[in-house]
């Protein structure tokens, strides 16, 4: 609508240094029933599969794709 080119991510399950420890995210809710002897929870049939992202990894990666010519529709 006003020519501006854009670049679009899906940002899931990210994890870091920094994971608040009480966001209600799989991955924190693993860390906190770990330190605290509890058993994981997984919801389901326990078929399902996930893919996590180390902070690092999001940030070089928005970083590429900021950087990606003109016209780039990727991912």
């Amino acid at each position: 609508m006003h020519g501006l080119e854009i670049k679009v991510a899906r940002i899931f399950n990210t994890y870091g240094p920094r994971v608040q420890l009480d966001d209600g995210r799989v991955v924190s809710n693993f860390i906190m029933q770990a330190l605290s002897g509890k058993p994981l929870t997984v919801t389901g049939t326990g078929g399902q599969t996930r893919s996590f992202c180390y902070v690092d990894d999001l940030v070089e990666g928005l970083m590429r794709l900021m950087a990606s010519p003109e016209g780039f529709h990727g991912p």
